[in-house]
């Protein structure tokens, strides 16, 4: 597959993060990621006319006439492992902003990309992702969703590892579980 990366910076402002930062779902997400070492939290905003804009201004997706009304979003804290995303049906295409900064770096397809807020980025479904070097600073990030509105991430994947070893990785509740 020929990798095709969309990277925009200043995309949302300081204003419109600090008004999504006090979304009491944000809130009270961000009180779940810091009482954990590392790991995810996965949950929904309302999908507001202003996100609207920004989505469509950024990513090219209207929502406007959509029936879902809520944005998927995730706190994350430590690095994510090299994965593909996943999601309820076939997508095109994963759509990620980051509304706060954190160490480290996104590397998609073997570019690197710095993890700073307002930071977007477009990829093909399939094409392999992962964060290095993030430390144990929780970073928030508008989806990563599909085309359709839907959260995607790598929930169901499964990790090669040199010599043969195979990890099956299911997502439960944002919790990681392996097996």
């Amino acid at each position: 597959m020929e990798s095709r990366i969309i990277s925009k910076t200043d995309i949302i402002n300081q204003q419109q993060i600090d008004k999504i930062l006090n979304f009491p779902e944000v809130i009270a997400a961000k009180k779940k990621i810091e009482s954990k070492a590392q790991g995810n939290e996965y949950f929904n905003i309302p999908l507001t006319p202003e996100i609207q804009q920004i989505l469509l201004e950024v990513f090219n997706l209207d929502f406007s006439d959509s029936t879902n009304k809520t944005i998927p979003m995730r706190w994350i804290k430590g690095d994510t492992p090299a994965h593909t995303d996943k999601g309820p049906t076939k997508f095109q295409n994963t759509y990620l902003a980051y509304l706060t900064d954190s160490p480290g770096k996104l590397i998609i397809a073997n570019q690197e990309f710095p993890i700073q807020s307002g930071a977007a980025y477009i990829f093909q479904e399939g094409e392999t992702h992962e964060t290095h070097g993030t430390g144990d600073i929780p970073r928030l990030m508008l989806g990563p969703m599909s085309e359709s509105g839907y959260a995607v991430g790598m929930g169901g994947m499964t990790l090669k590892y040199p010599g043969g070893t195979i990890i099956y990785i299911r997502e439960n509740s944002g919790d990681i579980q392996y097996s």
